[in-house]
């Protein structure tokens, strides 16, 4: 059980880092994919799990965009994009894969604490904690 959470954490930190550079120069997805897996064989990652997240948050984004903008007073163009893709995850994982609602406060917390600015986890917390119902 502990490996398969390390393994979808690992997936989760994967999937941030192409859809990342994804929005920024509209990379060859499938290509970034293979080439991740590739480096990334017999590891501790969960492939399927990040292919997932990877293509569900692609070809749902203007949903998701939709979803955030809708239950926030704030103007999305003042949160940082990986403060942004954080979220995109989140929100995905939870409406999608039916992830439970503390996992996806915890997740996102810490890619943030990873990924973003030394305060961004703060930001993270009190938006997916004002847009998800809790469990």
């Amino acid at each position: 059980m502990k490996l398969n959470i390390l393994k979808k954490k690992k997936s989760r930190e994967i999937a941030l880092q192409i859809i990342y550079s994804w929005k920024l120069s509209n990379i060859d997805i499938k290509l970034k994919i293979k080439e991740i897996n590739y480096f990334n064989f017999n590891k501790n990652i969960d492939q399927y799990y990040h292919n997932i997240i990877i293509y569900g948050v692609i070809n749902n984004i203007k949903n998701i965009k939709n979803y955030i903008k809708k239950n926030i007073n704030k103007n999305t163009k003042y949160i940082d994009i990986i403060e942004k893709i954080i979220l995109y995850i989140a929100i995905y994982e939870y409406k999608n894969l039916k992830t439970p609602y503390k996992v996806i406060i915890n997740e996102s917390i810490e890619l943030a604490k990873k990924f973003s600015t030394q305060n961004s986890y703060k930001l993270i917390n009190s938006i997916l904690d004002k847009i998800l119902i809790k469990k």
